[in-house]
């Protein structure tokens, strides 16, 4: 307490229990790879979700961390909303939507497990900042890069439900817009 007097030691020690008290119950908040950790036991445990669909969302973290490593080493809070837009905004150009999309939602998923551990221990909750990014809708996109006509109608295999469209000037090789599938 660096007092002598008994009246002086007695406040300092009033001020020091009172400074524990209160940071006897925080918990810092993980770092994204701890709650990368959380997400990946609750992948593997997971029954509902098929093999491929597992190694497909473990693809998309890989391509996370080729495209954003610093988010590794960085606690929760400090991933700001700002920086997850403008990490999106770059991705966006390299990946087709689909990808795109799986990989927001992947993100997403990733934080909201770390965020749920850490109000489970200090009752914080934080605010996700990947909620911010929007998922993008490109149905141009089979049109606009493969040229396609006018549509070709649809499909009789699937009893009328799947729209394809001409490509090119052959009415041989069809598009399967809805699905993304040559046929």
């Amino acid at each position: 307490m660096q007092t002598t007097v008994c009246t002086t030691a007695q406040l300092k020690l009033n001020d020091f229990l009172k400074e524990h008290r209160e940071n006897r119950n925080k918990f810092d908040p993980p770092k994204f790879s701890e709650a990368l950790e959380i997400y990946e036991r609750e992948l593997d445990a997971d029954a509902n979700m098929k093999p491929r669909s597992k190694g497909y969302r473990r693809g998309c973290i890989l391509k996370l961390q080729r495209t954003r490593p610093e988010l590794w080493k960085l606690p929760l809070d400090e991933i700001k909303p700002q920086a997850c837009k403008d990490w999106a905004a770059q991705l966006q150009k390299e990946i087709a939507s689909q990808y795109f999309n799986n990989m927001i939602g992947t993100l997403r998923l990733v934080i909201d497990r770390g965020i749920k551990a850490h109000k489970a221990k200090s009752g914080i909750k934080l605010e996700n900042p990947a909620s911010e990014l929007r998922r993008v809708v490109n149905d141009n996109y089979c049109l606009e890069n493969f040229n396609c006509r006018q549509p070709g109608g649809f499909d009789s295999q699937s009893g009328g439900k799947r729209r394809y469209f001409i490509i090119g000037n052959t009415a041989d090789l069809r598009f399967n817009f809805c699905e993304g599938v040559r046929s």
